[in-house]
Order: structure tokens, then C-alpha cells, then sequence
């Protein structure tokens, strides 16, 4: 049998592996002071992550004639750029994060002996994959971070800054700044994750609301479902609120990153060299998963509400309740989904298929083209 996980570690790990990051916020009834200690440390993890940024573009433009010099800084200047996003992003939604996570931990405390049971099933069916993701993505910062043992570089990443490098102790602070901005990046992956678990959590509700529906023994109690039912889909549309602008970074800023990374893993370089590059797509592409599985889960979640609502004999008693029953079906046959206009139409494991697809076939387009040159050469 494997390892079980409960709800209480999977938001306890979740916080710990956005903790650089700043993006998980303290409890609306924390102290002033640890308030106060949490923007503080905003503040400093942003500063650090636009520090390192701007040397690796610069330095990308500044190699610019050279293209797979040009690539490689780039993608790893998104990385960080991706870091100064969603760090902005999460401080832009604080308050919404706040209120959206108490309530989730709120119900996973007080959660009666069946919810739990069901919250167990759930977290144990996710909680490994989310873990693994992680892992990969921790993998690629430790090979970023330990890059120096192995390649002939100074410093994790190859940018050049506006004052001499090398001389103690401004080598040993740059290394250590270089050392937390890959640690920035590697935290990128689990705040992803913690917009899911606000999507799962959702999910869960639905499943529990669909479960009382199929159950009712009255017209209050089916009165009660449809409260209920408001109050989640509110849940729903806030959490996609939060979610949306990090889904748009993502699906952007990795399209960038695994174009100007798929040069390299293409291309005939050092196996060691490429290392960093497996990391990278596979951290991106699996990031992008991780929200289009909970994305899918929720849209069928919301499906299931509307067919135990369709089945539920109480709706023949009055009018009203079959107005408030008709309603409500029709609100579940246009589930909330997350779409950014001009960029997505809904996210979903079909468009993930999709975008793999077009991935693949981009590095296979690009390894024929880099064959022909080096043929042509």
C-alpha cells in the first residue's frame, strides 16, 4: 500500500513550498507584526528576482549575435520574469488568497468523518502528482544551483553584471543570489499548485452539494442545496479570478521558454550542458497540467450538480422549486472555466493535448531544420 496523505499536509506542504515566494498569505487574525514581516519579505524575494532578470536580458541582448547564446539566456531570463509575475500577481490577489484559503482550511478542520473520508480519497488521488511535479521542478534548481561542479561556468548562470564578478566576497554574494533566484523559480511550480488545491477544493464541495441533492428528504433541504450551490459557484468565480492571470503567464512564458530550451535539446550540445533544459520543459509542461486536470475536474464536478438536481424529485412539488431546480440546471450546463481571451478559450485537458501536441511537433520541425543546416555547413 502507499504512502497516505491528509488534507492537513498537502496545505501545510503547499505553504512551505511557496514560502519564498511570499504568495501564501498569514491568516487574516495574525499579529500586526507578522503582517508587517510578510510584505517585508515580499519585498526583499521581489527585489532579488528583478535583480537577477535584468543582467540575463541584458545579457541575451547583449550576445544577441550569436543565437544559441541568445536562447539560452533567454530562457532562463523567463524563468525569472516568470517569478516577477506571479510574485506581483499574488500580492495583487492577497486578500483574496487569504479569504479563499481560510475557508478551505476552516472546512478541512471541522470536517465531519465522511467529508473526510472523501477529502483523504481526493488528496491521496493528486497529492502524489503534485509532489512529483514538484520534485522535477526542485531537480532542475538543484542542477541550476550545482552547475558550476559539473560545466565550465563561475556562477549558476553565465550573466554579466555592470562591476567586476569574481573577487571576494561579491563572487560569494552573487552565487547566493543566483543560488535563491533558482530556488525563486523552482517555487513557481508549487504557488501553480496552490491555485489547484482552491480549484479542488471546489471540486470536493460540488461533489458533496451533488451527493446531498441526490439525498434530500425535503423541499427545505433542496432549498438549503440551492444556497449552497450559490455560495460555491461565488467560491468558483473568485478562485478563477486569482487563477486566470497565472494560468495567462504560464501558457506565455512557457511557450517562450520551452521554444528557446528546445534549441538546445535539439541541438548537438553536451549532454551536460542540456541537463538544465530537460528540467526547465518538463517543470513547464507538467506546471501547465497540473491546472488543466484541476480545471477538468472542476467543469465535470459542476456537470454532476446539474444531473442530481435534473433526477431530484422534489422539483415537481411547486413551481418554485422547479423554477429554482430549472435555474440551477441551466447554471451547471455553463460551468465557470478558465479562459483568457485571445490567448486560450478554456483551459482543459483537451487543450493541454493540444498544446503538447504543437510542442512536439515544433522540436521535431526544429530538429529536422537543425539537421539540414548542419548538413548544408
Amino acid at each position: 500500500m502507499g504512502k497516505e496523505y491528509t488534507p492537513e499536509f498537502a496545505i501545510q506542504y503547499t505553504k512551505l513550498t511557496t514560502g519564498i515566494l511570499f504568495t501564501w498569505p498569514p491568516s487574516s487574525t495574525a499579529s500586526r507584526l507578522v503582517e508587517i514581516s510578510f510584505q517585508i519579505g515580499w519585498w526583499i524575494s521581489w527585489i532579488i528576482s528583478v535583480f537577477l532578470a535584468g543582467p540575463l536580458l541584458a545579457t541575451a541582448y547583449q550576445q544577441r549575435s550569436s543565437f544559441m547564446q541568445l536562447t539560452k539566456h533567454l530562457c532562463i531570463a523567463v524563468c525569472l520574469i516568470q517569478v516577477v509575475v506571479k510574485m506581483v500577481i499574488g500580492r495583487y490577489h492577497y486578500r483574496r488568497f487569504q479569504y479563499l484559503i481560510e475557508e478551505m482550511e476552516i472546512f478541512v478542520k471541522n470536517a465531519n468523518p465522511h467529508e473526510r473520508k472523501v477529502l483523504m480519497s481526493y488528496v491521496n488521488r493528486v497529492a502524489p502528482f503534485h509532489y512529483r511535479f514538484n520534485m522535477v521542478s526542485f531537480c532542475g534548481t538543484l542542477a541550476v544551483i550545482l552547475g558550476p561542479l559539473a560545466l565550465d561556468l563561475s556562477l549558476p548562470t553565465e550573466a554579466e553584471y555592470p562591476f567586476p564578478m569574481y573577487q571576494h566576497p561579491t563572487y560569494d554574494i552573487l552565487f547566493l543570489l543566483e543560488s535563491i533566484g533558482a530556488i525563486q523559480c523552482g517555487c513557481t511550480g508549487p504557488f501553480d499548485c496552490q491555485g489547484c488545491l482552491l480549484l479542488w477544493y471546489a471540486t470536493i464541495r460540488l461533489d458533496f452539494l451533488a451527493e446531498k441533492i441526490r439525498n434530500v428528504n425535503s423541499a427545505e433541504e433542496l432549498k438549503e442545496c440551492i444556497r449552497i450551490h450559490q455560495h460555491i459557484l461565488w467560491y468558483i468565480d473568485e478562485t478563477i479570478r486569482t487563477v486566470r492571470p497565472v494560468v495567462a503567464a504560464t501558457v506565455v512564458l512557457a511557450t517562450i521558454s520551452i521554444a528557446c530550451g528546445g534549441i538546445h535539446l535539439v541541438g548537438n550540445e553536451p549532454v551536460d550542458q542540456k541537463v538544465q533544459f530537460v528540467g526547465i520543459d518538463i517543470g513547464y509542461s507538467l506546471e501547465l497540467l497540473c491546472v488543466a486536470w484541476a480545471a477538468e475536474s472542476l467543469t465535470t464536478a459542476c456537470e454532476e450538480v446539474g444531473w442530481a438536481l435534473y433526477s431530484s424529485p422534489w422539483i415537481q412539488n411547486s413551481q418554485e422549486f422547479s423554477r429554482i431546480a430549472i435555474f440551477g440546471i441551466q447554471r451547471c450546463q455553463k460551468p465557470p472555466k478558465i479562459a483568457v481571451g485571445g490567448l486560450l478559450s478554456e483551459l482543459s485537458m483537451n487543450y493541454y493535448a493540444t498544446y503538447m501536441s504543437k510542442t512536439f511537433s515544433f522540436f521535431t520541425t526544429l530538429h529536422v531544420m537543425l539537421t539540414k543546416l548542419e548538413e548544408d555547413l
